[in-house]
């Protein structure tokens, strides 16, 4: 499935879920083929606080941080922090 993609030379994003408390990002060895995994992850802060929390795990090609950063959503957008500690 990934060499079709590869071959039609397009950007395209293949979602999945995991496991709760697993870090395994592929059963099948998909994190190995692919070119890139952003983390998506729903983050307790407090028994009543939840945090969206984004983590680029690999980006082939690329010098990236794999630090956690807040994901907001306000009036129709998206935007992007750092996680500050309590």
């Amino acid at each position: 499935m990934i060499r079709v993609f590869k071959k039609l030379k397009c950007t395209s994003l293949l979602i999945s879920e995991m496991s709760h408390g697993s870090m395994e990002f592929g059963r099948h060895d998909e994190d190995f083929l692919v070119d890139g995994i952003v983390y998506l992850r729903h983050q307790e802060i407090h028994e009543v606080d939840h945090e969206n929390w984004l983590r680029v795990v690999k980006m082939r090609g690329v010098k990236h941080s794999t630090s956690y950063n807040q994901i907001h959503f306000k009036d129709g957008k998206f935007s992007i922090s750092s996680i500050v500690p309590d």
